[in-house]
C-alpha cells in the first residue's frame, strides 16, 4: 500500500476531515490532499516532511517506521 492511500484510509476509519487533519499538523488542506493523491512525481514531491511524520503517526496511532516504509524509494542520480 502507497503512503497515499494508506493516509487517506486512516483518516477515514477515524472520521477525519482533510481539514482536521490540516489543523492538528499546522498544514494547508491543499497540503494534506496533495498528500493523499500520491504526488511523488512533483517537484518538490508531496510527501510529508520528517516533524509532519511524527505528527501524522502520533494522530493515526501508528509509528513513524510504518508511515516510512510507505514512502517510494529515493531515485539515486546517475554518477557518471
Amino acid at each position: 500500500m502507497r503512503l497515499a492511500k494508506f493516509l487517506r484510509s486512516e483518516r477515514i476509519k477515524r472520521d477525519m476531515t482533510q481539514a482536521d487533519v490540516a489543523k492538528r499538523l499546522d498544514v494547508t488542506v491543499n497540503t494534506v490532499a496533495a498528500w493523499e493523491r500520491d504526488e511523488h512525481s512533483r517537484q518538490p514531491p508531496a510527501v510529508p516532511d520528517p516533524y509532519q511524520i511524527r505528527a501524522l503517526s502520533q494522530l493515526l496511532g501508528v509509528t513513524a517506521d510504518k508511515l516510512l516504509s510507505l514512502l517510494p524509494p529515493q531515485r539515486v542520480a546517475d554518477r557518471r
